[in-house]
């Protein structure tokens, strides 16, 4: 029995190594040259997990997949594993604050904005790959494996780029990798590759999906109103709409292709407006001729909203935002409710004594409310339109609502409204 007990205690402190020692193993190193130095003495790739103190997923790797048996094993033997602190709390270790500096540079030469963000770098410093959030430890596993894969790994990636290797869809997956990684660059040349292989030698119809808006609203200026796929989303807007699982994307896509090509070279020059009136009569009738009449008129509105709103003519302003809602009808969903709120107090409540925009600004106003009667800030909006057209006793019953609504919901604006209140019984402007 004495030798069994002599045997466990002989046994016990290495059970205890072994568990100790189980999964990742961070190496405390005191800044980024030391760990570039280390990692080129033992021929050794690098490792960061780049994290924050606040960060509930960073907590969750360092639970859930760090202390992991396998992948522990795979990084230590593969890798020079670095832990670095990228907040400042101010009541952080010496070892964090002495990090701070090197932090701060990774964070810029990496394009860290997210955590935790793991990155995969070479003892020269090279970016491996870079991934970001949460991962279970099988999928960590597998992200390890790649990145030190000399053809999978986002550098490897690139390598078979440069030397013409990669097919289509890896092409496409690696142009938008390029394009979150801030190697712009980069990015453009290999979109540029993807389109003239894959989009311009296939119909529309074989390459349309929902993977695809992505790709064009990250690198829309590749493409014209001469690109079949363009033409295509511009005449069936609702077939491809519903292939991209997108509303409305096609024809923000081929309106944006059309504005950039025709409008803008007209009314902007370096990237800002001109001063000159723009010919807009001339600028409509070639869109027309190119296209269609009533895209001509809906982008020439669109245009005249912002031109007009750029010098600040409040009275074209408004006569073309009216004749823009006219045209298109109203959009109440979400954010556009809000939108549509500061449209009629800040433009046409502040800045017309129009009847008819007033009035027009007094129906917008009375479909969203159908939609959110307590609003405080869209029933006082609502008032104050009311009482600038003469409707005196039905602005002040309205101000009283949103004083009421604005009470409940502890609004710091209620003493304005209650201000307002206070003018209206008074009869003086509120505007």
């Amino acid at each position: 029995m004495k030798r069994i007990i002599l045997m466990l205690c002989w046994l016990t402190p290495v059970v205890a190594s072994a568990q100790i020692n189980k999964g990742v193993r961070f190496q405390n190193l005191g800044n980024w040259a030391q760990v570039l130095e280390r990692a080129k003495q033992e021929h050794k790739n690098i490792f960061i997990d780049a994290y924050t103190t606040w960060c509930g997923p960073c907590k969750k790797m360092d639970a859930e997949v760090y202390s992991d048996v396998e992948v522990g094993e795979f990084v230590n033997a593969n890798f020079i594993a670095v832990k670095i602190q990228m907040d400042d709390t101010g009541k952080d270790s010496d070892y964090a604050r002495k990090w701070f500096p090197d932090a701060k540079y990774l964070m810029n030469k990496y394009h860290i904005d997210a955590f935790p963000t793991c990155l995969f770098i070479s003892p020269d410093g090279e970016l491996l790959q870079k991934d970001v959030g949460y991962q279970v430890p099988k999928d960590f596993l597998a992200i390890l494996k790649n990145a030190i894969d000399t053809e999978k790994s986002y550098a490897g990636q690139i390598r078979m780029f440069k030397a013409g290797k990669l097919i289509n869809q890896e092409l496409f997956s690696l142009a938008l990798k390029a394009k979150e990684n801030h190697q712009d660059t980069l990015a453009m040349e290999m979109a540029k590759e993807y389109k003239k292989m894959f989009i311009d030698k296939s119909t529309p119809v074989k390459i349309i999906d929902d993977r695809l808006p992505h790709f064009i609203s990250e690198f829309i200026d590749l493409f014209s109103t001469n690109d079949e796929i363009i033409q295509f989303m511009y005449h069936k807007p609702f077939l491809a709409d519903s292939m991209m699982k997108i509303k409305g994307f096609a024809r923000r896509v081929s309106d944006y292709i059309i504005d950039r090509g025709i409008i803008s070279p007209e009314i902007r020059k370096d990237g800002k407006y001109v001063t000159i009136l723009p010919a807009w009569s001339e600028i409509e009738e070639k869109i027309s001729k190119k296209f269609d009449p009533k895209t001509a008129k809906r982008l020439i509105i669109n245009s005249k909203v912002g031109w007009y709103g750029h010098i600040k003519d409040w009275d074209n302003i408004i006569k073309y935002k009216v004749e823009q809602l006219d045209n298109e009808g109203l959009d109440t969903v979400g954010l556009a409710s809000m939108g549509l709120n500061n449209l009629c107090y800040n433009v046409m409540f502040l800045h017309t004594n129009d009847p008819y925009a007033l009035n027009k600004a007094i129906g917008y106003m009375e479909v969203i409310l159908k939609n959110n009667p307590q609003s405080h800030a869209w029933l006082d909006t609502y008032a104050n339109l009311l009482y600038k057209v003469g409707r005196k006793q039905e602005a002040i019953k309205q101000e009283l609502i949103a004083i009421k609504e604005g009470t409940r919901a502890k609004d710091e604006n209620l003493s304005l409204y209650q201000d307002v209140l206070r003018k209206m019984q008074e009869n003086l402007p509120t505007w």
